[in-house]
């Protein structure tokens, strides 16, 4: 029996780009809220502010993403919660692993979250619209290196073009496998298999993603995501 945990959705402008994104949660009486409301005002045909509001509309964080000039890349996030300001610089190297429109290349982001916490870092190795490779590192404390496998298929996400920390509108196909290593600390569950059921264009219609233990490899749980597409 599945029990309903989120629900997300996404308002478009009659151009086709996302205008806003809900995002829907179950209290423990299972009664329905508004977890979060996120608002994309755009400069230049991209996300250029995303204003966040809580269930009441209360603003609770605006994010400012700053981009390349020559080219359609992040070059800084930076979101304002409260008094806490986060900000992250992006870097991009081309590698010599191989060339032409296909070249691979390294995604580096350097978060300062403010005085008091750590730094953090994130690298991902790209091919294409798929992670070969990531590292993310928080300064003195856990460090996770991921070897990734995709399949060809679409990743609906990919079209939104709605930035983030982790860079994943630059994942074009769906993650099949993963295989992580963890330094200084690992999580109690980790997700290891995603089974994906495609509809006729090759967009997920489900996916069902399967967790287990990291330490016993015992599974714990499963989730299932259904997507529709208006």
């Amino acid at each position: 029996i599945s029990t309903p945990i989120t629900k997300t959705d996404y308002e478009y402008h009659n151009n086709g780009l996302a205008k806003q994104k809900q995002v829907w949660g179950k209290r423990s009486d299972f009664s329905t809220y508004l977890v979060q409301k996120d608002i994309y005002e755009y400069i230049n045909n991209k996300i250029g502010i995303i204003k966040s509001y809580d269930e009441k509309n209360v603003l609770i964080k605006t994010t400012t993403v700053q981009y390349q000039n020559t080219a359609n890349k992040i070059s800084s996030i930076e979101e304002k919660t409260g008094n806490q300001t986060i900000h992250t610089e992006v870097t991009y190297t081309p590698l010599e692993t191989r060339s032409g429109i296909t070249q691979d290349y390294r995604i580096d982001a350097a978060t300062n979250n403010g005085p008091g916490f750590p730094m953090t870092y994130l690298s991902k190795t790209m091919r294409g619209g798929s992670v070969l490779t990531d590292v993310i590192a928080t300064e003195n404390g856990p460090h996770a290196e991921g070897l990734y496998e995709y399949d060809f298929c679409v990743n609906p996400y990919a079209h939104l073009g709605i930035p983030d920390r982790q860079f994943l509108l630059y994942e074009k196909h769906n993650l099949k496998f993963q295989w992580k290593t963890w330094i200084r600390g690992y999580p109690e569950n980790e997700p290891y298999t995603f089974n994906y059921t495609y509809d006729v264009d090759g967009y997920p219609k489900e996916v069902l993603t399967l967790y287990r233990n990291y330490q016993t490899k015992k599974e714990t749980h499963s989730i299932r995501t259904t997507y529709v597409y208006y």
